[in-house]
């Protein structure tokens, strides 16, 4: 992203920084009018240590979570599990598994338990009466999403129980979420989730039934390079009347170790601005994982998240690995100003689906997928820097599943001119 893209963000980030606690002020003075309150609760530890900006993110198998369309970026299965460690004896757990089904999209699933510890019962004189009550919340979902060009969309719908002693209450609801990826502002993504749209819980008495916690969460994610990532989300709890700002970072030191940062605006009134903090990190290593976030709430004490994450059964599978040796095209380009065309001789083979195209910027650094779908002709345009020198490969697969993907081409560099000096 060039310095004129990432000027915008920040300079948007901080005026709503800035905003939040002043002009929104009375906002924040309301108490809660929601009953699930669990589902308010953060999950992964990436994400949290992320600030919880990841609604423009939602690249993994936590996007189940943050923005359901998300799912449409898995290109194989993930699991995850995170145990998370909130104040006065709560303890919430998560399992969630994620799988990519080529071009029929991406399906998940999700279980959330969180369980209080026994306290004990009491009579008006705070005397302990020898009984204890306990009580949990527990959430079962399913989701699919699917990418249609370089827009996905996905939706995510969920069971609710919550148990109070001997009373519960159960009700349903749903996430919808959006992801859109642009390809003329490079490593750009904006996103939108609609957040528990639901029926209302009822415990003992109808009239006195809880609505599910609604939560509109916009935002975007910009990547200034392989290795770097900033996020900003905004949140609107129309139910609740609660409005915030949530930013973050991610820095990859090396392809093992990350370094995560964030701040949520959402903590401000109720204890102090440095509730707001959020911080971990993560290692990756052979397709497995793991996250940690702390985050801190003043003199409430600190929560900590430990996530694992497994990825596995990739659903494209390279040809030289596979029985069937599909003929791998020769690529050409051709510049035009900030343009860049692409075009290769098609596949021969009968069941080629299409062709993916990887880009890097330089020699040490990986290839990474253009696009969020593959295309299907024998051609593609995109949108270059000037000066930047672009070293392009494609690939075609099989409309087999698992899916087949070639070799990659023969490497091509390009490096568009500014387009003052063609003038």
């Amino acid at each position: 992203m060039n310095r004129k893209n990432l000027f915008i963000f920040w300079a948007i980030a901080l005026l709503a920084l800035h905003l939040t606690p002043y002009t929104l002020h009375d906002c924040w003075a309301g108490s809660g009018r929601t009953g699930a309150a669990f589902l308010k609760i953060g999950i992964g530890a990436r994400p949290v240590a992320m600030g919880e900006a990841y609604v423009g993110v939602a690249d993994d198998i936590n996007s189940l979570y943050w923005n359901p369309a998300g799912l449409s970026l898995l290109t194989g299965k993930q699991v995850t599990f995170t145990h998370n460690t909130w104040m006065q004896g709560v303890n919430y757990e998560y399992l969630a598994y994620g799988q990519s089904l080529c071009d029929l999209g991406s399906i998940g699933f999700s279980i959330a338990y969180l369980g209080v510890e026994p306290m004990q019962i009491t009579n008006a004189a705070g005397v302990a009466t020898g009984g204890s009550v306990d009580a949990s919340d527990l959430m079962v979902g399913v989701a699919y999403a699917k990418a249609i060009g370089s827009l996905s969309i996905g939706a995510t719908l969920k069971v609710l129980q919550e148990r109070l002693a001997y009373n519960s209450a159960v009700g349903i609801g749903a996430d919808i979420g959006i992801l859109k990826k642009f390809e003329g502002i490079e490593n750009l993504a904006l996103g939108v989730n609609i957040q528990n749209i639901g029926t209302p819980l009822v415990f003992i008495d109808p009239l006195k039934a809880s609505l599910m916690p609604l939560n509109i969460k916009a935002g975007g994610s910009c990547k200034l390079s392989e290795n770097i990532v900033l996020a900003l989300d905004i949140n609107y709890a129309p139910l609740d009347a609660r409005f915030s700002v949530n930013i973050g970072t991610e820095l990859w030191c090396n392809k093992v170790l990350a370094l995560r940062f964030g701040y949520r605006t959402g903590q401000l009134s109720d204890i102090d601005a440095l509730a707001g903090i959020t911080a971990g990190f993560g290692f990756r290593w052979e397709g497995c994982g793991i996250d940690y976030a702390f985050v801190p709430y003043g003199n409430m004490g600190q929560t900590h998240r430990i996530s694992l994450v497994a990825e596995f059964g990739s659903a494209i599978k390279l040809a030289e690995n596979s029985r069937m040796q599909m003929a791998t095209p020769r690529v050409k380009a051709d510049v035009k100003g900030k343009k860049v065309l692409l075009f290769w001789a098609p596949s021969e083979e009968e069941n080629v689906a299409g062709y993916k195209i990887y880009v890097r910027k330089s020699l040490e650094e990986n290839y990474r997928w253009i696009g969020v779908k593959p295309v299907s002709e024998a051609h593609y345009v995109f949108n270059a820097e000037p000066g930047t020198t672009y070293y392009i490969v494609v690939t075609a697969f099989s409309t087999d599943y698992p899916t087949i993907e070639t070799p990659f081409t023969n490497e091509i560099s390009v490096t568009p001119a500014d387009v003052l000096a063609l003038k």
